[in-house]
């Protein structure tokens, strides 16, 4: 009945729909685990590979499948890695319960030269990882982070829940673009989606420290329930190093979920807070993976305050013409507003 169990939570996470309670019931159920945590490892690998020349991801596909101890047998008609994907995984998850201890001694010798390792998210999907140092991060919608072998020190893109393990020697490091966020055993949320204007740091409980890098070469302390929202500015001349423009303030609790709006997102929650239609669209494609045309311009300056929790698409573009007074169709190639 537990395999059983790991198994369904398993798939909801590769699906990208596993809620903060099931992705912490799994971690409990694979705590003891190592060759299953390794192995569902294997698997996002697989799932967050680009799509590559048919020969290449063939031979790529047959690859990890084979370090997942699966028949090479594959469909003829199936062999395009998205949709192998699907039909694979349970197969797959299946296996890993019967996964033995030898795994751990493959994952030893075999990965010992591998020197940085990329977990990412498409749009539409999250996921959660447990780094070497035991550091466990959630990432949200079409983010990427990538760490480093032997070090506590990782460069995120996109949107990520950090639960970093505490050493007080040793600081975790974050990269986001011109920042770093220096954090010891420390609860926080970074959120810097490319285009977005800001990096928003928000601590949870512990200690973190925000390093300009440029400009003033100043230095933001956070405390517990704090949030930091740093300016990215565009390109500079290179002579030149401008300040970097930040405020810091308290992190906001929705007064209808009772969740700390920069989380919410761990528990399927979409919050906006006097935010433009373009800017929430925006948010929309990466969250439900789809395309979101805006065709009308008088709907661009339109500030838009909302939280929705376990909502799919329909329902929310629903709610937004409500209050906006657009329309919108969908199609083959997305939604349409106008």
């Amino acid at each position: 009945m537990e395999n059983e169990r790991a198994l369904y939570l398993i798939t909801r996470k590769l699906a990208g729909e596993a809620t903060l309670s099931e992705l912490e019931e799994l971690d409990a159920l694979l705590a003891n685990d190592i060759a299953m945590q390794y192995s569902v490892s294997l698997l996002e690998e697989l799932e967050s590979m680009p799509t590559l020349p048919q020969g290449e991801e063939e031979q790529m596909l047959q690859s990890r499948l084979a370090r997942l101890n699966l028949s090479e047998e594959m469909p003829a008609t199936k062999r395009r890695i998205l949709p192998i994907l699907k039909w694979a995984t349970a197969a797959a998850v299946a296996a890993l319960m019967v996964s033995s201890a030898g795994w751990y001694l493959y994952k030893k010798k075999s990965h010992s030269s591998i020197t940085a390792r990329e977990i990412s998210t498409r749009p539409g999907s999250r996921t959660n990882v447990v780094l070497e140092d035991g550091t466990r991060v959630w990432l949200n919608a079409d983010s990427r982070i990538e760490s480093v072998q032997g070090k506590r020190e990782v460069t995120l893109t996109g949107e990520a829940y950090f639960d970093v393990v505490s050493d007080a020697n040793n600081p975790f490091i974050v990269h986001v673009g011109k920042i770093d966020v220096r954090v010891l055993g420390t609860t926080l949320n970074i959120k810097a989606y490319p285009g977005q204007g800001a990096v928003e740091t928000s601590l949870i409980k512990g200690k973190l420290e925000v390093d300009l890098k440029e400009g003033s070469g100043r230095k933001i302390v956070l405390l517990p329930g704090q949030k930091a929202v740093v300016a990215t500015p565009g390109v500079q001349p290179p002579d030149q190093l401008m300040p970097i423009d930040y405020a810091v303030s308290n992190m906001a609790t929705d007064s209808t979920t009772g969740q700390l709006t920069e989380t919410g997102w761990l528990n399927n929650q979409l919050s906006f807070k006097q935010q433009s239609l373009p800017e929430i669209l925006q948010e929309l494609e990466r969250w439900y993976g789809i395309n979101i045309e805006l065709k009308n311009d008088r709907y661009n300056q339109e500030i838009i305050t909302g939280t929705f929790k376990d909502k799919d698409l329909y329902q929310v573009l629903q709610a937004l013409q409500l209050s906006a007074g657009f329309k919108f169709h969908t199609d083959s190639l997305g939604v349409h507003i106008y």
